[in-house]
């Protein structure tokens, strides 16, 4: 037996249920191109800055193999000397947190083998002008390690948090990224006195 006005409460009910998963459907594919279109700009913030970071990591190299050279055409009596500068170019296979400490590393192993071995030389101005111009290039790849470092970690955190997490799931997008590992003592360039006695210690900072 049919009720009166039984129809009209079964179509209001599924108007309303239609009208309910069309507003949860628009909120969640809301929800999926606002976080799809963030992850991705994250995704691209983060290769921007990798790339910044390999191309600064190739320019200070290109500076210290500057550096090398003329430490080569002046000081070639000196073998202590000569066996740090081959280290040093041995030291930098690729633009990878790796390579960037060990260069780091073996660069400063070269400026203490020049300060015992041939202080004075410290001071001449070609020296003085590319260890400058290295100082300049160490500067900026530390701003460009943070920036890297900083967009990872967004990035990271989105791909964790909810709602984004699922976004990052359902599309696949890439995982959790590594940061540029550089510890503050590998990243550390020695300080030195441009105007030193013989007997002088490092002074003056490189690089801050």
């Amino acid at each position: 037996m049919a009720y009166p006005g039984g129809s009209t409460m079964r179509h209001k009910i599924l108007i309303i249920t239609v009208s309910a998963v069309f507003v949860i459907g628009v909120i969640f594919g809301g929800i999926c191109i606002g976080g799809y279109n963030s992850l991705v700009k994250q995704d691209e913030t983060t290769s921007t800055n990798y790339a910044q970071v390999q191309s600064l990591l190739k320019k200070r190299h290109d500076k210290i193999t500057q550096l090398l050279g003329v430490l080569e055409a002046e000081i070639h009596e000196e073998q202590a000397i000569i066996e740090a500068i081959t280290s040093v170019r041995a030291s930098y296979t690729a633009d990878t947190p790796a390579s960037d400490a060990a260069e780091t590393a073996s660069f400063n192993h070269l400026l203490a083998v020049v300060e015992d071995n041939s202080p004075t030389y410290l001071s001449e101005s070609g020296f003085v002008a590319v260890m400058d111009e290295i100082s300049e290039a160490e500067n900026e790849l530390g701003v460009g390690r943070k920036d890297f470092n900083d967009s990872v970690r967004t990035y990271n955190t989105s791909i964790r948090a909810f709602p984004t997490n699922m976004v990052a799931g359902m599309f696949r997008l890439p995982g959790a990224k590594g940061y540029w590992a550089v510890s503050e003592s590998d990243a550390e360039m020695p300080t030195i006195s441009y105007s030193m006695p013989a007997s002088s210690a490092f002074g003056l900072p490189l690089f801050l």
